[in-house]
């Protein structure tokens, strides 16, 4: 399968407090050989997606402390292929800012965006299974569309106890990739189902609420 086309995005910029006191802030558990194994999460994730694309067309997002930790644990990459965010806003605003820069360079790109510390045992499978994805989604002109579908653990309660309900209530990102739709607006949660179900081209019911978001 031709791979000029095929991209991975590693998202690299959490600060791994999960998992500390092995990770700190000064070294999250992205940069540690947390297996034994001699490689650290991040080394193992590139050298997972070399398989799926070729070297130059991978990227990291990360913060501006790990540019040069990225650049020493992976030194094959360039610095234009670490992107440093402005200001760390989690998965959805990280995965919005590299698919720009990539859509930049290659209008045709498929991209893969990946965590830096996911830990993978069966590869070979891993690795078919991205490979049959791209294939589909190229084959049959797919419409991808991202969310931020569920809260962030870290934000779930309040300073004063009570449930935090802004993820429910307030504008969720959204990013869409179509040839039908040009446009996408932000909506709450609730807008998300009719819009999954506008781009199939199926009715919506009308005990469903929300606003459909594409144009």
């Amino acid at each position: 399968m031709e791979k000029k086309n095929h991209y991975c995005v590693i998202m690299a910029g959490g600060v791994g407090a999960r998992f500390w006191p092995m990770s700190k802030t000064s070294r999250p558990k992205q940069f540690i050989d947390i297996l034994g194994v001699g490689k650290t999460l991040i080394q193992l994730t590139f050298e997972r997606f070399t398989q799926i694309c070729p070297a130059e067309n991978i990227f990291v997002v990360t913060n501006d402390i790990y540019k040069d930790l990225v650049l020493e644990q992976l030194p094959s990459l360039s610095e234009n292929q670490v992107l440093c965010e402005p200001a760390r806003r989690n998965t959805a605003p990280c995965v919005a800012y590299a698919n720009y820069k990539i859509k930049e360079l290659n209008p045709e790109a498929l991209v893969v965006v990946a965590p830096s510390d996911h830990i993978i045992l069966k590869e070979e499978e891993f690795v078919r299974n991205i490979q049959t994805a791209l294939k589909a989604a190229k084959e049959n002109g797919y419409t991808a569309l991202i969310i931020a579908d569920h809260g962030n653990a870290d934000y779930a309660i309040n300073d004063d106890g009570s449930p935090n309900t802004a993820h429910s209530l307030n504008p969720v990102p959204c990013i869409l990739v179509s040839d039908k739709y040009s446009k996408i607006n932000n909506g709450i949660l609730a807008d998300i189902a009719p819009t999954i179900l506008t781009i199939m081209g199926l009715p919506v019911p009308k005990e469903m609420t929300g606003k459909v978001l594409v144009n």
